[in-house]
């Protein structure tokens, strides 16, 4: 499987459309997660500081919803998907090859684009703050990725227009039920974050609802891929 992973991952990383999709939707929602983060921040106090911070890694998941479906977009068009399904052997390292080639694909930047949210709003964060806040934003994103990537494979590219708007449409809806866990621990640990307190029971939950969302996409993936439409 190491060896599988590996050539998979390497195809992952030098997929190329998907740089100008991310390009394109860092500047859209980059701008708007800017002026509206503005309009969250009053006057520094305690309520405006997580206002801002849950703002941030709200839009953060919209702006993962919408790369998803372009993410997959090329292994529906190109018949990929179909080859796959007779390879059964690889099928969950394809699934964890598109979980761990969206880090430097997608996590990274976005996690950058809040980085300059706070260098935009002149905010003076010690390492202290900024540290966790990121480990709860990437392990929140994540979670999103895996069961994004799972109900991207089920509802095939069937529901797919040219655009990806049907699609992120109906990945979100089906998303929504599923990140209430993540979206209450991530505001209960930016409460404890911005308050002093600790916030380690809560990085403890975070890491686990990853694990068992990597874990449910790992063990599913391979009867999803079987059944994807290919529209």
């Amino acid at each position: 499987m190491p060896l599988k992973l590996a050539v998979l991952l390497k195809d992952e990383l030098s997929f190329s459309p998907i740089r100008n999709t991310l390009a394109q939707g860092m500047i859209h929602y980059g701008l708007l997660l800017f002026c509206l983060s503005i309009l969250v921040k009053s006057d520094g106090s305690q309520i405006s500081q997580i206002q801002t911070l849950i703002l941030i890694i709200v839009f953060n998941f919209i702006l993962l919803c919408n790369l998803i479906p372009s993410y997959f977009e090329d292994d529906f068009s190109d018949g990929y998907i179909i080859w796959l399904k007779g390879k059964e052997g690889i099928l969950r390292s394809y699934f964890l090859a598109k979980i761990l080639g969206s880090i430097p694909l997608f996590i990274a930047p976005i996690l950058l684009l809040s980085l300059g949210c706070f260098v935009f709003l002149g905010w003076v964060a010690p390492i202290e703050v900024i540290l966790p806040f990121f480990i709860n934003n990437l392990l929140s994103l994540l979670t999103v990725l895996c069961w994004g990537s799972l109900f991207q494979l089920l509802i095939g590219r069937s529901n797919l227009n040219k655009q990806g708007s049907l699609g992120t449409s109906l990945l979100s809806l089906l998303l929504l039920p599923l990140l209430i866990p993540t979206f209450l621990v991530g505001w209960e640990w930016i409460n404890a974050l911005v308050r002093g307190d600790y916030w380690g029971y809560y990085l403890g939950m975070q890491g686990g609802l990853f694990m068992a969302s990597l874990a449910t996409g790992l063990g599913l993936a391979p009867l999803v891929i079987k059944h994807t439409e290919q529209g």
